[in-house]
């Protein structure tokens, strides 16, 4: 699993072209990120041969095995997926991912072939347009919020033994059977949020994610101190 942020970073200024068609189109960069991240598999556009197809036919072509249809007047998530239908904006119809607001009828989003190039950009565009918004279903962690008393990446010491390692952000799985004691360091990449708790993010010794559990997102029950 990953956060949006996490996500943009691992792919922005590259060029994907998955079904070797017309170079790295809008389609390509959105399938890459459903199929490598959210668990899904690629949904083609087999009616006009546009984007669009994806929201018009979302009832039959897949998508929402992997997708939550979230309508048209719920507020966007960093990670949603959007797609125009043919307007101003998008005359031939578009496919990207929300990335954040920046109001007056517009906010930025994360996607190919959207800025006169074939390559993944974040661009601020006309939300009027959108016909359809799915959040995923799986694969996306929630970004940690400014509130939280830890730095976003650093080292922490263990305040109290037996703080569990785990394979996911959640008190009841992913218990991978290692603990680390009181007085240990853990260096940590990214900070996210499961079950009501914050989560230290990082890579073990033989690669693997894992996460310990830092706080309650409320501040309190506190295992770390950051160093």
């Amino acid at each position: 699993m990953a956060t949006w942020s996490e996500i943009r970073e691992a792919t922005l200024g590259k060029t994907y072209d998955l079904d070797k068609a017309y170079g790295g189109q809008c389609w390509d960069y959105v399938m890459y990120v459903l199929e490598e991240y959210y668990h899904g598999k690629r949904i083609h556009c087999t009616t006009s041969g546009y984007v669009k197809d994806i929201a018009n036919n979302r009832k039959t072509n897949g998508i929402l095995n992997y997708c939550t249809d979230i309508g048209l007047s719920a507020m966007l998530k960093p990670g949603d997926i959007c797609v125009w239908g043919e307007c101003a904006a998008a005359p031939q119809s578009h496919i990207a991912i929300f990335d954040h607001d920046n109001g007056q009828n517009k906010a930025y989003f994360c996607g190919q072939n959207q800025a006169g190039g074939q390559k993944v950009t974040v661009e601020r565009i006309d939300v009027s347009g959108i016909i359809g918004v799915f959040r995923p279903k799986k694969g996306l962690e929630e970004e940690t919020s400014s509130k939280c008393p830890y730095k976003s990446s650093g080292s922490v010491e263990a305040l109290y033994d037996a703080i569990r390692v785990r394979t996911s952000p959640s008190t009841s799985k992913g218990d991978t059977g290692s603990r680390y004691n009181k007085g240990m360091t853990l260096n940590y990449q990214s900070v996210v949020t499961g079950d009501g708790w914050y989560w230290a993010k990082y890579k073990s010794y033989d690669g693997e994610t894992h996460y310990c559990a830092l706080c309650k997102t409320d501040g309190t029950s506190k295992y770390w101190n950051q160093k």
